[in-house]
């Protein structure tokens, strides 16, 4: 199987192709910038120079806002054709911040409240009834860039001036107390590697590239499910999702398709790209097998350790049952690892010495049913 990533040549793209050459027969790291989109009447094309995308098994596009459209037209072009884990209206709305939030309000993921305005009576208006501080954003950008932040109506109204000059809208947005910190969870399928970035002295922003400073954490089962669930609603297999963990809640601030992963690998001393490589050779062997009807392809033995090897990933334990108000409880371990989330359908199966869960999906759905077994 052969793999193109596309991407703007940065060091998190060249670390997951190295990783990439120890799954895939050969990897090939494309320029996006030199990226050329065909369409005519026999179909579309994606052309770098005097290679056709099309040809690959699986294309992985990274890239900045300022290339969403082009992202977009490629995504386009090769649905269908290859394995891409991400959709291509995912680019589209996660470089929009606006958008991104009125994705995240239909598909029930929290988020901070948020105003979309233009005109600088409208938001000199609104200024009036804050709670400051509040939070100033441009609808695109990346590594904290376009971020802003008034702590009082003057500043405000300062910073609803300065923005006037740009001619674009601008977001202001509910402001999470969370002590100068935030998390960024990447999402790798059904895993979640994540850290706590902190704020440098006198600085609010704390992504990597604003110098603040990162440490591993582990999230809890309910941010996990958030995270997991905002990447379901982006339609990616691979997506950053930042979130701010306030006092009461945890809310989603922002997604990235494309994410930098030095930091991460460095805070949290896992082989991020590894896993990130091996999850798109398990995808792009799944994408083949259904494409071609070959359930043989589905064999995944010796595709690589998942996240957290050990006895969370074992398919079959043996405990102890939990029975409390006549309620069955299982470990843990198993709600994890079966990836159930909350409130979805199931189907339960009922028989002496035996209880099946079985997750339901939608009429045509070609993803395996997840499982859980109890018995005696």
């Amino acid at each position: 199987m052969d793999l193109a990533i596309v991407s703007l040549k940065g060091k998190s793209s060249e670390m997951i192709a190295r990783a990439a050459a120890k799954h895939f027969e050969k990897v090939s790291s494309f320029d996006l910038r030199n990226i050329r989109v065909d369409v005519n009447r026999e179909g579309s094309a994606v052309i770098h120079e005097d290679k056709n995308l099309g040809e690959y098994d699986c294309v992985y596009l990274r890239g900045s806002y300022q290339y969403a459209d082009l992202l977009t037209s490629i995504a386009i072009a090769l649905k269908g054709k290859v394995y891409m884990p991400l959709d291509p209206d995912s680019f589209l709305i996660s470089h929009n911040k606006f958008l991104t939030e009125v994705k995240l309000k239909e598909d029930g993921i929290p988020f901070p409240v948020t105003h979309l305005v233009y005109k600088t009576e409208m938001a000199k208006n609104l200024a009036r009834n804050f709670k400051y501080p509040v939070v100033f954003k441009t609808l695109a950008g990346t590594h904290g860039k376009g971020v802003m932040f008034a702590d009082s109506i003057e500043s405000a109204n300062s910073l609803i001036d300065m923005l006037e000059k740009m001619r674009e809208p601008f977001l202001i947005q509910e402001f999470i107390e969370t002590g100068a910190t935030d998390i960024r969870a990447v999402v790798i399928g059904q895993e979640v590697i994540s850290m706590q970035r902190t704020a440098r002295a006198g600085e609010l922003r704390a992504g990597i590239h604003s110098g603040g400073e990162g440490r591993k954490i582990e999230l809890s089962y309910e941010d996990k499910q958030i995270a997991k669930k905002a990447a379901k609603a982006l339609k990616a297999d691979i997506i950053a999702v930042d979130l701010l963990k306030g006092p009461t809640r945890t809310v989603v601030t922002e997604v990235n398709t494309s994410p930098g992963i030095v930091g991460l690998t460095a805070a949290t001393k896992m082989d991020v790209a590894g896993e990130i490589a091996s999850a798109l050779y398990k995808k792009t062997r799944e994408f083949i097998a259904e494409k071609e009807g070959n359930k043989y392809l589905l064999d995944l033995s010796g595709v690589g350790d998942s996240i957290g090897s050990g006895l969370e990933n074992a398919k079959e334990q043996i405990t102890k049952l939990v029975i409390k108000a006549g309620r069955i409880i299982l470990p843990p371990t198993l709600t994890e690892n079966t990836d159930f989330e909350p409130d979805e359908p199931v189907k339960i199966k009922i028989e002496k010495d035996r209880i099946e869960v079985e997750r339901l999906h939608a009429s045509g759905s070609s993803e395996r049913p997840k499982k859980v077994k109890v018995r005696r």
